[in-house]
Parts: C-alpha cells; sequence; structure tokens
C-alpha cells in the first residue's frame, strides 16, 4: 500500500473532538427547531468553534464534522435558513484562510499536480492536501447544488468560489478555473466579484493575461 493511500485511510477515520461535534450538533438542534432563536447564543457558539481553531486546538477531523455539517446544512428548511448558511460559510472561511496559509511545500512548490501529493514527504503536509481535496469537492458542490425558490444561491456560489480560489493556490484545478471564469457572467455581483478577484490573483501569480484564461475555457 502506497504512502497516500495510508494517509487517505487515517483521513478516512479522523473523528472530531467531543467539543466541536457536541457544539455542533447543538447548533444543528437548535436551527431545525421551532423554537424562536437566541442570536446571541448562536453566535456564542460559532464564536467557540472558530476561537479553538485560532488555539490550535481543531484537528482535521473537526474541519470533516464541519464539512459534514455543511453539506446536511444545504437542505435546512425554515425561514432562517439563509442566516444559517451565510454564518456557516462565513466561520468556514475564517478557519480555512489561515489553514490554508499554513502549509509548507518544502521543496515541491505550489500549485502542484494531484497525484503528486504523495511526493510532498512530510505526513502533516500529506494529510491536509488530502484534507483540501474533500473541501474543494464540498465547495465545487455547493457552487452546483440547486434547490427551489433559492434566495441564497448567488451568495453560496460566491462563498464557494472564494474557497476553490484558496485552491488554485495549491493545486492545478482545471475545474475549479472553469467555474470562476463561468462566474464571471453571473447575475450575482456577489459572485462576480469573487470571481473577478480569484481570476486576476490567479493570472498574476501564474504570469498569464486573463485573455489567455479566458482562452483555455
Amino acid at each position: 500500500m502506497n504512502q497516500k493511500k495510508l494517509f487517505s485511510d487515517d483521513l478516512k477515520n479522523a473523528l472530531p473532538s467531543p467539543k466541536i461535534d457536541k457544539i455542533l450538533n447543538e447548533i444543528e438542534t437548535i436551527y431545525q427547531s421551532k423554537i424562536k432563536m437566541d442570536e446571541f447564543e448562536i453566535c456564542r457558539k460559532w464564536d467557540e468553534i472558530g476561537n479553538s481553531f485560532y488555539n490550535h486546538k481543531m484537528t482535521v477531523g473537526d474541519i470533516k464534522r464541519l464539512i459534514q455539517f455543511g453539506i446536511k446544512l444545504r437542505d435546512f428548511k425554515g425561514t432562517d435558513r439563509n442566516r444559517i448558511e451565510r454564518d456557516f460559510f462565513t466561520l468556514l472561511k475564517s478557519v480555512l484562510t489561515p489553514f490554508f496559509s499554513r502549509i509548507e511545500g518544502g521543496k515541491h512548490p505550489f500549485p502542484i499536480k494531484r497525484e503528486k501529493i504523495e511526493t510532498i514527504g512530510e505526513k502533516e503536509v500529506i494529510e491536509k492536501l488530502l484534507l483540501f481535496l474533500e473541501i474543494e469537492k464540498f465547495a465545487i458542490d455547493s457552487y452546483k447544488y440547486k434547490r427551489d425558490r433559492d434566495s441564497f444561491a448567488g451568495k453560496r456560489r460566491a462563498f464557494s468560489i472564494e474557497l476553490i480560489g484558496n485552491f488554485l493556490n495549491y493545486f492545478q484545478s482545471s475545474q475549479g478555473l472553469q467555474l470562476v471564469v463561468q462566474s464571471l457572467k453571473s447575475k450575482s455581483k456577489a459572485e462576480v466579484e469573487s470571481a473577478s478577484e480569484i481570476l486576476n490573483y490567479y493570472c498574476r501569480t501564474r504570469g498569464v493575461s486573463k485573455d489567455e484564461v479566458l482562452q483555455m475555457q
């Protein structure tokens, strides 16, 4: 069994800490109940999760649990579901942005090809890179997600594009880049602004022009 497979198994079996699991279960219960939500209490719970990360107490299992919560969240019903998604994506972005920045490639500069992950040679880096691929899948699925009378669709795609933009700093992702370009034609102002910012940064760091990227799509 190769190194990447071993790390994939470790990632698959990673469990969240009891604290993070408990908080997310409590948030889910509150959101799905018919009881009027205490906004202060909800914000306090989101802050607890954020503080766990910034205090270096959040594990790979915790990030996986957040993603699982996000997948379930897309199908939540009720008048507050837009605010729920907004709060979740805001938290996810605040947690993952510094998480991305802590990756060091060593002798293997980014962006890298996915099949080359196992050549990085450092277990912690490989685990995080494999986790990023799971988060990317969540971002792409969220971007494509549709539901009836979905007033949050544009903002969800904008949040998803921001996550995808982070991946473009680490991986060669033709699908991710294609979605960024696609978002430039969106009717959602938030989505267009996110896509424009990401594409400009991509072109600047890769040394290519915007026209070159558009012609490749």
